[in-house]
């Protein structure tokens, strides 16, 4: 489980300004990339803030 508050992180990470984390931007935390897969319940690539809320 990642601990932070879901919004802080997500906006600490994303930095092309989409308010999503891609896998490219998720790559930075280590810990957020060994659940990355199990995150992107839509499986398309990105963390919205709900998925990245579930971690």
């Amino acid at each position: 489980m990642i601990d932070a508050e879901p919004a802080k992180l997500i906006d600490a990470r994303y930095t092309d300004g989409d308010g999503v984390i891609s896998q490219a931007e998720a790559s930075i935390d280590s810990e957020l990339m060994s659940q990355f897969t199990e995150l992107d319940t839509d499986q398309n690539g990105e963390l919205s803030e709900d998925e990245f809320s579930k971690a």
